[in-house]
């Protein structure tokens, strides 16, 4: 049976491109361009002119000068020898110069000054890889890179690895990276954190991590899943209203009528709550959005009750008017009525209230280990301004298309509203308030990469590289082809595309839309082909010769035979009309050998914010300051007013009912030639035992060692009492005025040493005031009485026991208490030599340790 003929072609029937090409160039710059100014072939060229010179002592001469004619016209070329691209910014980089942007010491010809049209410094600062023919390398400034970049590339073209490695650039820079990757894998979050390691940049390391490995989260795992992002803890209420209707999907029909009221209702409010988050009275997150939805909750809002906790609030006009017109469109509702609404009401707002059912449930419960927080630990605005690293991990295997796609949502809207906190609304003031005080106003881009962009592709997403530019963003795209990105919108898809001024082609399979992009982007040019063969017989075979006839054609610049014949990170890079042929940058990181061996995400201690009204008790401006201290001094020198007061009418009427006894003593003790001294040796020695013995019963210390004593003894009184004993003075009157029987009557068995101490301490207190009175009353009386020792020593005794624990002997010893208030007080009203010389020791020992004057 005979072998069907083959109809295709084999490689040996083609005819290569390069060999149909003509090189019309005339011979001079072909040598020149080919071997001059070819590093490789100029220093072949010079080592064969100095090999001539010696081997010819004839023309030796002739040919050293020609050699050295040769050479300065050869380096005279390289001095304008430019890269493809740009030219990286040199070592003595100087930041000072050019106005302060910074230069570099390197003339970069492709660096042109739109003003002057002339060369300037180079700027070149990422490094994308090296051209393929000559290496030369492949740089690109910070104007450039905040062009955007889109790249395509099949799987196993490298792009994972390039993509990285643009990540690195930005770390070199001393920036940082979102990076998305629709795929989800582990092992990019292994490279990018190893990566982080190795630049000392860990702690800036933050994971979002949709994936659960096909399980359901529950409580506390064993190991962290992720960190925590609360997108509503942020942004104004019209952005994150459209966050959440983006969620919904389209309901179609009559459905609409149903998403428009709950749009209605959702507007409302998130105005209202908004407007508490920003007031301080809650924190919003997805719990508090699904409980606000309640009728009885909005019913409260509208009525300005929180609905928490009762407490008066006062919402916006706009949030009152917002919340009041929902409920006006409610049927049958009845603002008298409050939440006790009809069965319709309650019926009608339910439909509303279910339309966002399965949002706020995927939000809460699914993913609830990432959203349900009010205090996210990954804030995007602060990721972009301290220029942070934030990896987000899309599981496209583990998620349905539409809860994949609604988890690209919540992620690039976020980004656009990040995004629009940077932009900045301030219209008014200096220069530097309104545009050069922007935080994304730097010397390097923050770059955001999106791999896999076709699987989470959302709608309206081609405002952000239209505004990035102006922020100071980088964006990269990446996919697969072209058809992955049109999934959301083609007309999104286009405008990416037409917005990318970086465009890089890696391996690629699709010969329809993505070769499409590519072949619009490298244009056409004219080639010079070989007109035509012409066949040559000689003898016994027959051969082909070129006629040397040439003609024009137009061909496209590039091939699709070549894109896909491209080895794991070989790509072509489009910029401008330029077209490279490359090998991509690897940092290395991807080698598995450079990869740590244990990983462990960044754990963050939660900190509420204040209370609401509580950051004004901690306002600590000298203002505020100074407005305290005049309250507290006038408060306390009405305090001392009215203790004052009442001391002085205390010790009036002790004074009264002393005076009777002190005269009728007078009487017996008259003073004589051999009365004995106020106070012998002995006494005084005795006085001054008296005296350590109560400051060690009641400080635990000598009175030597009060100074150390005091402090720990003031914070035992805190601790008891609750307050210092400063505030003890409104007692007073409880201790002189009310006599024997009513003291007696109040020290029960139960008595508290605390109510002891309090006791004993306004005695010492009275009797030292009652010292002090005696120049107002003028009680001078040339009678010595004797103070009774018995009943100092007595008084003491009660002390101890009274601070003690034997509460029991309480209302005995408040007699001798009494009995040493009378009597201290009587000998308070003598003259001054026996005053200083027999003051009580009680008094004494308390007026040591508090300073009683």
């Amino acid at each position: 049976m005979a072998q069907p003929q083959q109809a295709g072609l084999e490689p040996e029937n083609e005819v290569k491109a390069h060999h149909r090409r003509r090189d019309t160039r005339p011979q001079l710059q072909r040598i020149k361009e080919d071997i001059l100014f070819k590093p490789e072939a100029a220093s072949i060229l010079m080592f064969v002119i100095g090999a001539a010179a010696m081997i010819s002592p004839t023309w030796h001469e002739y040919i050293v000068v020609f050699g050295i004619l040769l050479f300065l016209y050869i380096r005279s070329s390289f001095k304008h020898y430019s890269l493809p691209f740009r030219m990286p910014m040199s070592t003595d980089y100087d930041a000072a110069a050019n106005d302060g942007k910074g230069r570099s010491g390197i003339i970069d010809p492709e660096e042109i000054n739109p003003a002057t049209d002339k060369p300037t410094w180079a700027k070149g600062i990422s490094h994308f890889g090296n051209r393929k023919k000559d290496d030369a390398e492949l740089w690109f400034n910070n104007d450039d890179l905040r062009t955007h970049i889109l790249i395509f590339g099949s799987t196993g073209s490298g792009k994972t690895v390039a993509l990285v490695s643009m990540a690195y650039n930005a770390l070199m820079q001393g920036s940082g990276f979102i990076f998305v990757d629709g795929k989800g894998d582990a092992s990019l979050f292994a490279t990018i954190f190893s990566m982080s390691r190795a630049m000392g940049r860990e702690d800036d390391f933050l994971i979002i991590n949709f994936g659960t490995g096909s399980r359901d989260i529950e409580g506390p795992q064993l190991t962290k899943l992720s960190n925590t992002i609360n997108p509503f803890a942020f942004g104004a209420s019209d952005a994150l209203t459209q966050l959440l209707v983006g969620l919904m999907g389209d309901s179609g029909g009559s459905g609409d009528m149903w998403k428009g009221r709950a749009i209605s209702l959702l507007t409302g409010l998130m105005i209202a709550l908004v407007s508490l988050r920003d007031a301080g009275r809650i924190l919003l997150d997805v719990e508090v959005i699904r409980d606000f939805m309640q009728l009885k909750y909005i019913v409260a809002l509208s009525n300005g009750k929180n609905p928490i906790d009762g407490t008066p609030i006062k919402l916006s006009d706009r949030a009152q008017a917002a919340i009041k017109a929902y409920l006006s469109s409610l049927p049958g509702f009845v603002e008298k009525k409050g939440a006790d609404q009809s069965a319709t009401t309650l019926e009608q707002h339910g439909y509303l209230q279910m339309q966002f059912t399965r949002v706020l449930g995927s939000l809460s419960d699914t993913l609830g280990h990432i959203f349900k927080t009010n205090l996210g630990e990954v804030d995007l605005y602060d990721v972009v301004v301290n220029r942070r690293i934030l990896v987000v991990l899309l599981p496209a295997l583990e998620k349905s298309q539409d809860e994949l796609a609604n988890l690209g949502k919540v992620v690039i809207m976020s980004l656009k509203n990040m995004m629009a906190a940077t932009l900045g609304a301030q219209m008014e003031g200096s220069k530097m308030e309104v545009l050069d005080n922007r935080p994304t106003n730097a010397p390097s881009p923050f770059v955001t990469i999106l791999d896999e962009y076709g699987a989470y592709a959302v709608p309206g997403v081609a405002v952000m590289p239209a505004q990035a530019r102006s922020l100071g963003f980088s964006m990269v795209f990446a996919s697969q082809d072209m058809p992955g990105f049109e999934k959301a919108s083609k007309e999104d898809a286009a405008s990416i595309a037409a917005n990318c001024n970086i465009k890089i082609f890696m391996k690629l399979e699709d010969a329809e839309r993505t070769y499409e992009i590519f072949e619009k982007s490298v244009g056409m040019a004219d080639v010079m082909v070989m007109g035509g063969m012409q066949a040559s017989t000689n003898g016994m075979s027959t051969n082909y010769m070129d006629n040397m006839n040439a003609t024009m054609e137009q061909r496209s610049r590039g091939s699709l035979q070549d894109l896909k014949e491209q080895t794991p990170g070989e790509a072509h890079i489009l910029f401008k009309s330029r077209i490279i042929r490359a090998r991509m940058f690897s940092c290395g990181m991807v080698d598995e050998r450079n990869l740590l061996t244990k990983y462990r995400l960044n754990h963050f201690i939660k900190v509420k914010p204040p209370a609401y009204g509580e950051m004004a008790e901690w306002d600590l401006s000298p203002e505020a300051l100074k407005k305290k201290a005049d309250v507290a001094k006038a408060q306390a020198e009405k305090d001392v007013a009215v203790a004052k007061e009442a001391v002085v009418a205390d010790a009036t009427a002790v004074i009264a009912k002393v005076m009777p006894a002190a005269e009728s003593a007078s009487v017996v003790a008259q003073p004589s030639s051999s009365a004995a001294p106020l106070k012998t040796e002995n006494q005084a020695a005795q006085e001054t035992g008296i005296r350590e013995r109560t400051a060690r019963t009641l400080f635990g210390k000598r009175s030597g060692q009060k100074k150390a004593a005091e402090q720990e003894f003031d914070g035992a009184v805190i601790s008891i009492f609750g307050r210092s004993n400063d505030s003890l003075d409104e007692a007073s009157k409880a201790v002189v005025a009310p006599w024997a029987a009513d003291i007696q009557a109040s020290m029960h068995e139960q008595l508290a040493p605390a109510n002891a101490y309090e006791t004993g301490w306004q005695t010492a207190t009275t009797l030292s005031d009652l010292y002090a009175m005696e120049e107002k009353y003028g009680k001078a009386t040339q009678t010595q009485i004797l103070i009774d020792q018995q009943h100092t020593h007595a008084a003491l005794v009660a002390m101890d026991r009274l601070l003690g624990v034997d509460a029991s002997k309480a209302q005995n010893d408040a007699a001798h208490v009494i009995n040493a208030i009378v009597a201290n007080a009587s000998y308070a009203c003598q003259p001054t030599p026996a005053k200083r010389n027999g003051k009580s020791s009680l008094v004494e020992a308390f007026s040591k340790k508090y300073a009683v004057r």
